[in-house]
């Protein structure tokens, strides 16, 4: 296993979410790469500590995390050419850590996970 730890940092109005993910789970990182919506990074917490960063104006509040699967920018996976095209990530994106199973329009969670691990499957880090 490659140890590859980081900080992940959420944006202040999700401060209590920091801590939300447990260790082992999986965190999928959904941004923007040059305006394109798109998936970047499996990750998963290695602790449980809230990291606060004064030097971070607006995203002060992090936690350590380890890379499962990391996409570079040539690679990166555009949610539009994926099964979660039609699911509605708004609210819940911007810095957000959120369980899949509360998002709302998602019927076949099993098979859009499934998408997922396919998309990452040239990337592992393990």
């Amino acid at each position: 296993m490659i140890d590859n730890p980081f900080v992940i940092h959420f944006p202040n109005k999700h401060k209590t979410n920091v801590l939300s993910p447990s260790i082992g789970e999986l965190i999928l990182i959904y941004q923007k790469v040059n305006g394109v919506a798109s998936f970047t990074h499996l990750v998963t917490p290695i602790d449980n500590e809230l990291i606060e960063d004064e030097a971070r104006a607006d995203f002060k509040f992090g936690r350590r995390v380890r890379y499962i699967a990391k996409k570079d920018k040539e690679t990166f996976i555009p949610v539009a050419n994926t099964l979660w095209k039609e699911i509605n990530l708004a609210g819940i994106t911007q810095g957000n850590a959120c369980k899949l199973e509360n998002v709302k329009g998602i019927s076949n969670l099993d098979e859009l996970l499934f998408d997922v691990w396919q998309r990452f499957q040239d990337s592992f880090k393990l």
